[in-house]
């Protein structure tokens, strides 16, 4: 498939300590876990190697990060609230509300098929949306996004 071609040309074009690094950190990282949360089309390697180069390969940084996002995602599964759940299921508010309040939403692609987002942060009305849900639900809702966005 084009995404496993996408992810052999990324690999091969590590040099010989980094793809070291990124085999000895999936050997050492729990691979059954991380293929739970994963979207279609994505793979450990990648997954890993995102976090490898984020922590400028840095091998137990990022193992270390790599169990703290398993943890997170072990705990809140926004995998499975992107399927099941609505944005307004999370916020506790309608459609019209969210539109309103919080401004994002999916653009369309980039030149290399990625999702593009746009968030008008400086617009988001906390104040009125804290009045009439949570702290807790906000970040959630950013959460669900940024999983959403993962999906396409």
């Amino acid at each position: 498939s084009q995404m496993n071609n996408e992810i052999d040309l990324v690999i091969l074009e590590l040099d010989k300590n980094e793809r070291k690094i990124l085999n000895e950190i999936i050997k050492k990282v729990d691979c059954d876990t991380i293929l739970k949360h994963l979207w279609p089309g994505d793979s450990v390697e990648k997954y890993c190697l995102r976090i490898l180069k984020a922590r400028r390969f840095n091998s137990h940084d990022s193992i270390l990060h790599i169990n703290e996002d398993l943890e997170w995602r072990n705990k809140n599964d926004f995998k499975q609230k992107v399927i099941t759940l609505k944005p307004q299921q999370i916020l506790k508010l309608s459609y019209d509300m969210i539109e309103s309040y919080i401004p994002i939403w999916h653009q369309g692609y980039d030149k290399n098929n990625k999702p593009f987002s746009i968030q008008k942060l400086g617009l988001v009305r906390l104040p009125i949306l804290l009045s009439n849900t949570t702290l807790e639900n906000i970040l959630n809702f950013q959460a669900y996004h940024t999983e959403y966005m993962i999906k396409l």
